[in-house]
């Protein structure tokens, strides 16, 4: 279960820290694909600058019509960060931040280890990043300078240089004060499946949502959920769940952080979480039968509007992959008191329209009458929601 990417709003650029053609990774061949929606009602243009990791830069334009789906094949066999500037609202990108938290880092922790990518956000060399990681308790136990970083490109730092010992687990703070930065953790297990990949975030809130959790079904899942107090306080932190497990309390010291582990047959659930102090979260999912892994970010509020930039329906994935086929899933959860009567709109003009009960889990899959479908979605709702998406193929080597 690869965990799509849904946004609430458009902007004119986007970062991407970390793309990749036949790069190599021991045993490990990683191949990156970009999709890109116009999301607006007139044509736009879209410049994409890709800064390789060796040095040199190369760059491709698309044109766009409106409300257009392109997807991107990268071609240029080396690591690379990339840039894309629109000349019309298109994606989505925070450019300023200057500290992001991931709350979730780890180094040969249960076989994952995190692959730290980050990338310089500004036209100029960026000095003065460091990385604070913390354990669990919230105790420092290691700080690190990056190297000056170019404009627009990015750092690797392996996590097996650095004198954090084996089996750590814990949190990491990226600050920036020169500029801002991305950051992304690509989690890779020893086995070289599945791949969790988690991005920093700028802030965090007294409330969070956490919509996809679940446990057994066909697929035996098992989810985790990793809380983290962002603040220089200790935090008391509730966790309330949708399908009547009960709540968790628990305390947090400044910037420590606590792991719920659900294992028993609940289902599809969600969680909110609230807090005296801010906190963030990391939502990972996990199948017992495929090894199919997904993780993100818990909501920090609920939205009417989303973008769904990928959305496949028998698809093979970059029609390379003959003997996997793919389909998409839209998650929703409605946190609110009011039935929430939500359209979602394909790219290719088809509709499906549900309504989601207070406190209700529901799943959608594409229903076009296109059997094969690779595109877009956007979802409208008349009450606040979450949504998130999913892809997962019939393979068995963690799709």
């Amino acid at each position: 279960v690869a965990e799509g990417t849904q946004q609430t709003n458009a902007t004119s650029q986007l970062f991407f820290p970390a793309v990749y053609d036949n790069y190599k990774d021991g045993n490990r061949t990683w191949q990156s694909m970009l999709s890109l929606q116009n999301t607006s009602t007139s044509a736009a243009t879209a410049q994409l600058t890709f800064y390789h990791s060796t040095g040199g830069s190369s760059a491709m334009t698309l044109n766009f019509a409106a409300g257009q789906v392109q997807t991107v094949s990268i071609n240029n066999s080396l690591s690379t960060s990339t840039k894309v500037s629109y000349g019309a609202e298109l994606g989505w990108s925070d450019a300023s931040a200057k500290t992001l938290y991931l709350p979730a880092v780890a180094k040969d922790t249960n076989g994952f280890t995190s692959n730290l990518v980050i990338q310089n956000l500004s036209n100029s060399t960026l000095n003065g990043v460091t990385l604070t990681f913390y354990n669990q308790s919230g105790n420092q136990v290691l700080q690190e300078s990056a190297p000056p970083l170019t404009a627009y490109r990015s750092w690797y730092p392996n996590l097996a240089q650095m004198s954090l010992a084996n089996g750590y687990s814990g949190s990491l703070i990226v600050s920036s004060p020169n500029g801002p930065v991305a950051v992304i953790d690509n989690k890779l297990s020893s086995t070289g499946s599945p791949l969790l990949t988690s991005n920093g975030m700028a802030a965090g809130s007294q409330t969070l949502y956490a919509p996809g959790l679940a446990t057994g079904l066909s697929q035996q899942f098992s989810s985790e959920l990793t809380v983290y107090n962002t603040s220089n306080q200790p935090a008391a932190v509730n966790v309330t769940h949708s399908d009547g497990i009960g709540n968790s309390q628990f305390n947090l010291p400044a910037h420590g952080s606590q792991t719920l582990t659900y294992d028993s047959g609940h289902g599809a659930f969600a969680a909110i979480l609230t807090a005296d102090q801010a906190i963030l979260a990391l939502v990972t999912t996990r199948s017992g039968t495929t090894g199919a892994s997904t993780a993100y970010n818990a909501f920090t509020q609920a939205s009417t509007s989303y973008f769904l930039p990928l959305q496949i329906k028998g698809k093979d994935y970059q029609d390379r992959i003959s003997s996997i086929s793919f389909i998409s899933s839209i998650g929703f959860f409605n946190p609110g008191s009011t039935p929430a009567d939500v359209q979602i709109l394909y790219s290719n003009g088809s509709t499906q329209q549900v309504t989601i009960q207070p406190g209700q889990i529901r799943g959608v899959g594409p229903s076009n009458d296109t059997f094969y479908f690779m595109g877009a979605a956007s979802v409208t709702s008349s009450q606040p929601i979450l949504v998130v998406t999913s892809i997962s193929g019939n393979g068995t080597d963690g799709d």
